[in-house]
C-alpha cells in the first residue's frame, strides 16, 4: 500500500504524467484541453501545428553522454537530442505540464528528424519526453544511440586524426514549412568532463557544427544540421608496442659487425641474424593486423616497419658476404685481385659498423621530423 501510494505521487504528484494515463478510455480527463478541443493538433506528417507560425523555427541540441565505440569507419555515440519549438498554443499557468515515456508522440504534434548518413539509430522509448511551457514552448528531450560515420587520414596513422559527424534534418517538412537551427550553445558539447575515451585509444581534439541547405529533387530544399567530431588518436601505445621493439632489433642485428671469428665464430653471428629477421617478421604481421583494419593504403607505421625489416635483411646479407669472402680471398666483382683473408672481412665489417647506423639513424631523424611536423599541423 505505502508503495503503490509513492508511486502514485511520483507519477502524478511530481507532475510526471504517463502516457499509459492518456488512453482515452481510461482516463480522458488527463488529456490536456487544447488536446482534445483541437483534433488537427494531433501529430501529422503532412501539418504543422495549427496556430504554430510557418515556417515553424525548431531548436536542436546534441549532449553527448557517451561514446562506446570508436572504428575507423563508424563510432556509437550515446547523446541526448533536445529539440525546442513553439506551437503557438496559448496555455494558461496551470497548462504547464510535461509527459514521458513510450507512445507520447501520439497526443501532440512532434518533429520528424532523423539522422542522414547513419549506419544505425536506436531510439529509447522510456527515456523520452516533452515539456509544454504556458507561452506555447514545446522542449522535446530524447536519448538516441547512433552509429555515425567516420572518416580518417590513412597515411598518417598511428598520428591520425578522425572526423565524425552526425547530421540531421526534416524527413517530410522542407524549408517552407520547417527550418532547422542549432540553439546559441553551438549545438553539440558534452555536459561534463569524460575521459573514458583513452581507453578507446582517442581524445577529443575539437568539435563544432554547421547549418546548410541540401536540394532534393526539382526546388524542394531541405535544411542540414551537421555536427562535427573530432578524435585525436593516442599514439604512445604504438611507440612501445611497435616502433621501440623494431629499432632495438635493428641495434641487435648490427651485433654480429662487432664479434670476431676468433672469439664467436660463424654460428653465434648466423644466430643472431635470424633471430632478428624472425623477430622482425612477426612485428610486421602484428602491423599488419592493426593496420589491415585501417586501410590497404601504405601507412606512416607502414613505412617505418618495412624499413626496419630491410635494414635487417641487409644486415643478415652483409653477414652473408662477409663470411663468403672468408672462404675464398679472391673479390670477383671489385676486380682487385688477391688479399689477405682476415684483411677482406675486417673491412667489410669496419664500413658496415658506421653505414648502417648512419643510413638507419638518418632514416629515423627524417621520419620523426615529419612525425613531429604533421602532429603540430593537423
Amino acid at each position: 500500500m505505502i508503495a503503490a501510494a509513492a508511486m502514485f505521487w511520483l507519477v502524478h504528484g511530481a507532475g510526471l504524467v504517463s502516457c499509459m494515463d492518456f488512453t482515452p478510455e481510461v482516463s480522458e480527463k488527463n488529456i490536456p484541453d487544447f488536446m482534445q478541443r483541437d483534433e488537427t493538433y494531433i501529430r501529422s506528417v503532412k501539418s504543422l501545428p495549427p496556430n504554430a507560425q510557418s515556417p515553424l523555427i525548431v531548436n536542436i541540441t546534441l549532449s553527448l553522454e557517451s561514446i562506446t565505440e570508436i572504428t575507423t569507419q563508424f563510432a556509437t555515440f550515446d547523446l541526448y537530442m533536445t529539440e525546442l519549438w513553439n506551437d503557438g498554443q496559448n496555455r494558461t499557468e496551470d497548462t504547464k505540464f510535461k509527459l514521458s515515456g513510450t507512445g507520447i508522440e501520439s497526443y501532440c504534434w512532434t518533429t520528424d528528424t532523423y539522422y542522414i548518413l547513419a549506419k544505425k539509430v536506436v531510439y529509447f522509448p522510456v527515456a523520452h519526453s516533452l515539456y509544454f511551457e504556458p507561452d506555447g514552448l514545446v522542449i522535446r528531450d530524447r536519448k538516441v544511440r547512433i552509429k555515425a560515420p567516420c572518416t580518417l587520414s590513412v597515411f598518417y596513422f598511428p598520428f591520425d586524426n578522425s572526423k565524425c559527424r552526425i547530421v540531421l534534418s526534416s524527413y517530410a517538412f522542407d524549408r517552407r514549412d520547417l527550418r532547422l537551427s542549432w540553439t546559441a550553445d553551438g549545438g553539440v558539447h558534452f555536459p561534463y568532463q569524460y575521459d573514458s575515451l583513452s581507453e578507446l585509444g582517442f581524445e577529443i581534439k575539437d568539435m563544432n557544427s554547421t547549418s546548410y541547405t541540401a536540394e532534393y529533387g526539382v526546388g524542394v530544399h531541405f535544411d542540414v544540421l551537421e555536427a562535427a567530431i573530432y578524435f585525436k588518436r593516442l599514439s604512445s601505445v604504438y611507440l612501445y608496442q611497435v616502433y621501440v621493439p623494431a629499432a632495438s632489433l635493428v641495434v641487435m642485428s648490427w651485433v654480429p659487425f662487432w664479434l670476431t671469428e676468433e672469439k664467436c665464430g660463424t654460428p653465434a653471428r648466423a644466430s643472431i641474424g635470424v633471430m632478428t629477421v624472425l623477430s622482425m617478421l612477426t612485428i610486421c604481421s602484428t602491423t599488419h593486423n592493426i593496420g589491415g583494419a585501417v586501410s590497404r593504403n601504405p601507412s606512416l607505421l607502414d613505412i617505418y616497419i618495412w624499413v626496419s625489416f630491410g635494414a635487417v635483411i641487409l644486415a643478415m646479407l652483409q653477414f652473408a658476404m662477409a663470411d663468403f669472402y672468408r672462404e675464398d680471398d679472391r673479390i670477383v666483382f671489385l676486380g682487385i685481385g688477391r688479399r689477405d683473408r682476415e684483411v677482406t672481412k675486417r673491412q667489410i665489417d669496419g664500413i658496415a659498423r658506421w653505414m648502417f647506423p648512419l643510413i638507419y639513424g638518418s632514416f629515423n631523424a627524417i621520419y620523426w621530423a615529419y612525425v613531429y611536423h604533421i602532429k603540430r599541423t593537423t
